[in-house]
C-alpha cells in the first residue's frame, strides 16, 4: 500500500512539475526568432519614444483635419489607421525570400480608401524583391485594437 502511495505520489509531481514548466515559458512554445543585436540595435527605439511618434502623428492629423476646409476629406479620402498588426509568421515568410536582407514597409491605399501598411522583401541594395509573389497588409486598428 505504501508503495502504491508513493508512485501515486511520484506521478502526481512529476505531472505538476511538467505542467509548470510549460507555464514559465515566455513564449508559448514558439522559438526564438535568431538576431544580429549589433544590428538590431542601429534601428531600436524605446518604447518612451515609440509612444512619442505616436502621440505626435495623432496630433499632427488633428492639426491637419482642423486646416481643411471640410473637415471630413481626411476621412473620406485617406482613412488612416491608429496602427495595423502584422503576425510573426508574416516576416519569417517575407525574409525567408531568396536574397532577402530586410522589409520595406510603405505606404498604400486599399480600394475602399483606407491607408494601409504594405511590406515587402528587400535585398541587400534595399531593391525590392519582386519575385517573391507579393506583400502582406496587416489587421487594421480600428476595428481590432486592444
Amino acid at each position: 500500500m505504501k508503495s502504491l502511495k508513493t508512485n501515486i505520489y511520484l506521478l502526481a509531481t512529476f505531472f505538476a512539475a511538467l505542467v509548470f514548466s510549460k507555464c514559465q515559458s515566455n513564449h508559448q512554445g514558439v522559438s526564438d526568432i535568431p538576431y544580429n543585436p549589433d544590428s538590431a540595435k542601429v534601428h531600436y527605439i524605446s518604447v518612451d519614444s515609440a509612444a512619442k511618434f505616436e502621440a505626435a502623428f495623432k496630433s499632427g492629423k488633428a492639426a491637419l483635419k482642423r486646416q481643411l476646409k471640410d473637415t471630413d476629406y481626411m476621412d473620406k479620402n485617406f482613412s488612416l489607421p491608429i496602427s495595423e498588426k502584422f503576425n510573426r509568421d508574416i516576416f519569417a515568410l517575407l525574409l525567408n525570400q531568396t536574397g532577402a536582407k530586410g522589409i520595406r514597409i510603405s505606404l498604400g491605399k486599399d480600394k475602399n480608401g483606407k491607408v494601409r501598411l504594405v511590406m515587402f522583401p528587400v535585398d541587400s541594395a534595399g531593391k525590392d524583391i519582386q519575385a517573391a509573389g507579393g506583400g502582406e497588409v496587416g489587421q487594421t486598428c480600428p476595428p481590432l485594437c486592444n
